[in-house]
């Protein structure tokens, strides 16, 4: 019996769906096409969904959107959205299309950029191990792949910055933009991806990023998701690592109806390393969450999470993180933490911190903390002459740096830091 969550729209709108493509494809498709009928979009029984609601996109009939129009699209909007003051090769993706219009005309050597139907070796990403209805609605309507190679040994002194934007033509539109990284080996790449809305209602974006790490190369990767009141944003981020390979993701979430990114990693062969940074910010009845899985499937792997949220308002945020470590996957080391702060007594936050292991030899550890600005350091601070709105706003900048501290690219952490201060000056 299908979930009442998977509205009468989008069980349409997937039975309806066409499947195209190679023949391994079209399988994959109506595959995940009967099982979302069957399932429908995540509840609250689901242990990776406890503590999100998703209530109000049953509240819209969802559909595909319509292809857009270049010249229609508010360029001054998507040129402040792109982070001008960060130098950086920019992909703009719009409806889950590439526009190379909008887009860097140069190309970094060494790479190549073509969208089309999905590569053959994209086949292992569209069956992930507990797959969930997100999961699924993508690989059912999976229409083409935005697919970005770096070669084997480039060292790319620019980030390449994918900037995927909603454009809000409908609040009843689903765009699902489908990105996938192949770095080769000894490479070491920054990429940044925003996830923008060009209006305040622009439905629902199901976004996915597939990432093959090769051997010793590595991947700065921050995953910057900017929505508006009345959007939701799922992002989704799988990454398979090779041996010697590096992995460091760092992600900002703020301002949606609901915004929700996942990460699953998984450590493949020995030597592999992966850390995930993240902070969270909502206010108001905005809806924030991170859900992280990291899976040790060789020896000789490490991974640390460290995940931060603020909270204030009557908003929600959760935090699911899940260390699995297989039974072959001797001598691994995992690291997990969670803080969350709550700036009034109607913010709420959530923690989910879970070790699995199936081998001996190992050092794994985790903690969650939540609450609230301590107490004595807002009087000594306003015993120093500084107002109380600003003494909160310093201390509130304080639990944040540790999230700012881990980004590598100066200039970077100096974008994030302005988005950490505009959030925190806005009323």
């Amino acid at each position: 019996m299908m979930s009442h969550t998977a509205h009468s729209g989008l069980a349409k709108l997937v039975a309806t769906h066409v499947a195209a493509g190679p023949p391994w494809l079209q399988q994959l498709q109506n595959q995940a096409g009967r099982e979302f009928q069957r399932r429908g979009l995540p509840t609250r029984k689901e242990d990776a969904f406890r503590y999100t609601s998703l209530t109000d996109l049953g509240n819209y009939d969802l559909r595909l959107p319509n292809p857009v129009a270049v010249d229609s699209l508010d360029r001054d909007a998507l040129r402040t959205l792109a982070l001008p003051e960060l130098e950086a090769h920019r992909l703009v993706v719009v409806d889950g299309r590439w526009i190379a219009d909008l887009s860097d005309v140069e190309v970094p050597l060494g790479t190549t950029i073509q969208q089309a139907s999905p590569p053959p070796d994209f086949e292992r990403h569209l069956q992930p191990k507990g797959a969930d209805g997100f999961d699924l609605l993508r690989t059912a309507l999976l229409d083409q792949v935005l697919t970005i190679d770096i070669a084997k040994g480039v060292i790319l002194s620019k980030p390449i910055h994918v900037i995927i934007a909603s454009s809000g033509q409908t609040k009843t539109a689903i765009s699902q933009p489908r990105i996938f990284f192949r770095i080769g080996s000894g490479s070491r790449v920054t990429i940044i991806e925003s996830y923008v809305t060009l209006t305040d209602d622009s439905g629902l974006c199901n976004a996915g990023t597939n990432i093959d790490l090769s051997e010793n190369a590595r991947l700065d990767h921050v995953s910057l998701v900017r929505g508006t009141p009345g959007t939701s944003t799922v992002a989704s981020t799988r990454v398979l690592q090779k041996h010697g390979s590096d992995y460091r993701g760092q992600s900002w979430i703020s301002g949606s109806q609901l915004a929700r990114h996942e990460v699953h990693i998984q450590l493949c062969e020995p030597e592999a390393h992966a850390s995930i940074d993240g902070l969270a910010v909502a206010r108001g009845n905005e809806q924030v969450d991170n859900h992280v899985v990291v899976e040790h499937a060789a020896p000789r792997t490490q991974s640390e999470q460290r995940m931060a949220a603020i909270v204030d308002g009557s908003a929600t945020s959760s935090f699911g993180g899940n260390v699995i470590v297989r039974r072959d996957a001797q001598q691994t080391h995992a690291r997990q933490q969670s803080r969350s702060l709550l700036l009034s007594i109607n913010a709420s936050a959530n923690t989910q911190p879970n070790l699995e292991i199936y081998a001996d030899d190992v050092k794994c550890s985790h903690g969650a903390t939540v609450g609230q600005l301590d107490e004595d350091a807002l009087f000594y601070l306003r015993s120093r002459g500084i107002a109380q709105k600003e003494a909160e706003k310093v201390l509130t900048r304080g639990f944040a740096a540790l999230w700012l501290g881990a980004i590598d690219n100066q200039a970077m952490r100096d974008v994030l830091s302005a988005l950490l201060d505009s959030w925190l000056a806005a009323p």
